[in-house]
Order: C-alpha cells, then sequence, then structure tokens
C-alpha cells in the first residue's frame, strides 16, 4: 500500500453541474450538518452564527465564491472531513475545515484536502483566521503545514456579539510559476 489513506476515502468536490444540479444531494449536506452539530462543534465552526441549520448550511455551501470539498469513507458511507474556500484572488484563498464525529481528527484527512487543492496549482497560499481561543482548530491547520502569522484582537465577530483575537496562518503552495 503506497498511501493507505488515499486507497480508504476519497476527496469528494462540491460544484454545481451545467443542469443545475450538484454534486452531492442536499440530504447529505443536511447530514453533515446534523453530525457537526451533534458533535457540538457547529457553534466553533460558524462562530459568527451565519449558519444555524442544515437548511442554512446547504444554502452556504452552495454560495458562488464558496469551493467546498469533503473526504468520504465509502465504507461507511459518510463524510468523515469538509472543507471549503473562499475569499479567492489572483493567488490566495481563505481555507476553512471541520471533521465529523467526536474525537475523529485524523490529520491525514485534512492533508488529503490541502493535497487535492496544492494539485489544483491555483494559488501561492492559502490563509485561516481563526478565533484565538479555538486551539483545536489552530492544531489542526498547523498539522497541516499552516504556519501562524500573530493574531489581531478584535478580528473575530462571534454570533453573542462579542469579539476576540483572530489567529492569522498561512501555507505557501507550490506554483510552477512562482516569482522570486
Amino acid at each position: 500500500m503506497d498511501n493507505p489513506v488515499a486507497e480508504k476515502y476519497f476527496v469528494w468536490p462540491f460544484t454545481k453541474l451545467p443542469d443545475g444540479s450538484y454534486t452531492m444531494p442536499d440530504e447529505f449536506l443536511h447530514a453533515i450538518w446534523k453530525q457537526l452539530a451533534a458533535d457540538g462543534n457547529a457553534h466553533r465552526v460558524f462562530y459568527d452564527g451565519a449558519v444555524k441549520t442544515a437548511e442554512d448550511f446547504a444554502r452556504f455551501m452552495k454560495l458562488p465564491g464558496n469551493y467546498p470539498v469533503f473526504v468520504m469513507d465509502p465504507e461507511k458511507q459518510k463524510i468523515v472531513f469538509a472543507a471549503w474556500l473562499n475569499g479567492v484572488s489572483a493567488n490566495a484563498a481563505y481555507a476553512h475545515f471541520f471533521g465529523l464525529g467526536r474525537g475523529s481528527y485524523r490529520p491525514e484527512l485534512s492533508n488529503m484536502i490541502v493535497g487535492y487543492w496544492e494539485k489544483m496549482n491555483l494559488f501561492s497560499v492559502i490563509l485561516g483566521v481563526l478565533p484565538a481561543q479555538n486551539s483545536r482548530a489552530i492544531h489542526v491547520a498547523v498539522d497541516c503545514g499552516f504556519e501562524i502569522l500573530g493574531a489581531i484582537p478584535g478580528l473575530c465577530l462571534k454570533a453573542d456579539g462579542n469579539v476576540e483575537a483572530g489567529t492569522i496562518l498561512y501555507r505557501p503552495m507550490m506554483r510552477e510559476k512562482e516569482k522570486t
């Protein structure tokens, strides 16, 4: 086995098809949300309170400018990890991640998604902004190659109206046309 993780799981990009349908039915998106909520992590991932229900989550994933991708465990027929890019510019994008299932985080799953993005060869850098108190999410980001630049006080607006420092992270991506 060259890569046991890649042999067990696969990356499932979520996109709109020419006929107007999507590569994943809403029922899957609703199930992902329900698992995220059951895990007690929905409020951490969507700390600003913009996504509160399964229907909100499905609408959010379909927003123009969001580029979701999921890791599927075909044996269990379950999504085990999710991520999306947004805020895309000519050479950068913002990344967002979450795992599903309490205590089931595995760095190799997040690295599968980062590897998928890297193979696209579209960006020089992927950025991240996380509430400074969310040490688990910061740990996940560092596990998949993000580096911490620092924190900006008051950057993250929480659903309750309070603000907290935002940790700024970045991950260099391979690009063939890199200028030095």
